[in-house]
């Protein structure tokens, strides 16, 4: 989490800014002008939906997720039902609704900055459809209890991590920094190449997190799940080495790249020591010890965060990197098209 919040600031705080300076300078104003509030509401409201996700793991891994029978209510309260901090399910499950209760708050509060303020077009649709996203996320985790649906249980954990990454979007579409960089056109094939391999590694990603939904819930699909985390880890690889390779003056793609990178590492790790400790599957564990739930846990923290990282590659790409293919008739007069 660190390095990705570490990245985020460097991206937003300084990459682009002598850009957005020199763009003052010269009388020229930048197509919109975003609200610091607004942006520092968008990070504050993807830190939350990442703490979010860690207590949602850990209501899954401590078999929680039915401590109360009902929703949105918990035991007819809504907001402090007599002594659920006494119990260990009643305190994940509900401490779960707290948090997602104030994350959906922050989202309203984004998307009514971000319609109230001097923002694109863009990013108040950003704005919007992530508020919209986080309160079916909400719905999805209510029908889990009332359809008591380990279905729903599945859905809702995948959808989560999609959520996430789209504030950690949100939060960057809201910057200076990101309004100041300029798109950068190329003709270059291994530019063109990871443009593309971004959005494989993130599709990659999203397949990866429903195999592990699945094996984590209801233990089942575990041989692919370790197939594709191979796959997976293979391209989001090849993706960070190319960035790093190929992209020089974009500081903000480079680190996170190597964030990416180590995030990657440390994934594969947990995921083993998860495999190790449970079995593969938290559903096989009753009475879960430490290492038994904080294990898998921190294995869904860390695997939000790469998939965030992965599409903030891809949206990042595909904003600011313009590929180009040199037309026939000028590769037929290049210099090197006479070359025996």
């Amino acid at each position: 989490m660190l390095s990705f919040v570490l990245s985020l600031h460097w991206w937003t705080s300084h990459q682009w800014h002598p850009a957005l300076q020199s763009t003052i300078r010269h009388g020229m104003p930048p197509h919109d002008t975003p609200s610091p509030w607004l942006h520092r509401v968008a990070v504050l409201t993807a830190v939350g939906t990442f703490l979010l996700i860690l207590v949602g793991g850990g209501v899954t891994s401590n078999d929680a997720g039915m401590a109360f029978p009902d929703w949105p209510t918990s035991d007819g309260v809504l907001v402090n039902p007599p002594g659920w901090w006494q119990q260990l399910d009643t305190r994940w499950e509900h401490g779960h609704r707290l948090i997602g209760w104030a994350v959906g708050m922050g989202a309203i509060l984004v998307a009514s900055l971000a319609w109230t303020s001097r923002s694109s077009r863009g990013v108040r649709i950003a704005a919007v459809g992530t508020l919209l996203a986080i309160g079916v996320q909400g719905i999805m985790g209510g029908m889990r209890v009332t359809q008591i649906s380990i279905t729903w249980a599945v859905i809702h954990g995948i959808w989560g991590q999609v959520c996430f990454s789209l504030v950690a979007c949100v939060a960057l579409a809201t910057s200076a920094g990101w309004r100041a960089c300029e798109s950068r056109p190329t003709d270059s094939a291994e530019l063109a190449l990871v443009r593309r391999l971004s959005g494989v590694c993130t599709a990659a990603l999203l397949v990866q997190l429903a195999t592990g939904a699945l094996t984590r819930h209801v233990n089942h699909g575990l041989m692919f799940h370790l197939f594709w985390a191979v796959v997976s880890a293979f391209l989001l690889g090849r993706l960070g080495i190319g960035v790093l390779g190929a992209i020089k003056e974009w500081k903000w793609a480079r680190r996170v790249s190597a964030a990416m990178l180590v995030l990657v590492a440390i994934q594969l790790l947990l995921g083993m020591l998860a495999f190790l400790v449970t079995g593969g599957s938290s559903s096989k564990v009753v009475s879960p010890t430490l290492a038994q739930w904080a294990i898998p846990t921190a294995h869904v923290g860390v695997g939000s965060l790469v998939l965030a990282s992965s599409v903030i590659l891809t949206v990042g790409l595909h904003r600011f990197l313009e590929v180009s293919t040199p037309c026939p008739s000028q590769i037929s007069k290049s210099p090197s098209s006479a070359l025996p």
